[in-house]
């Protein structure tokens, strides 16, 4: 699902820029969640980017923890049509 692909990209450049700034990784059950938070006020990602991809880290637990089979179109569409925006 591209979707999740774009979410875990996002999530490898957040730790490559955590790491550059020497702060340590997140690490734990909520360790995705923490990463985003870590990035929000660690001034690497601004608020409403935070907000934006909490959408996407939300959607990745969702497809992590439930069969593909039960997605919804209506759940995807809002995030398929910002993602061009939330990338750029």
């Amino acid at each position: 699902m591209y979707l999740h692909n774009f979410y875990n990209g996002v999530e490898n450049i957040l730790k490559q820029l955590i790491a550059g700034k020497k702060l340590s990784l997140p690490s734990g059950k909520t360790w995705h969640k923490d990463l985003l938070r870590s990035a929000k006020e660690n001034a690497i990602i601004d608020e409403s980017l935070y907000t934006a991809l909490l959408d996407y880290l939300n959607f990745r637990h969702y497809i992590v923890h439930s069969y593909s089979f039960s997605l919804e179109l209506d759940l995807l569409l809002p995030l398929i049509e910002s993602l061009t925006g939330v990338y750029r």
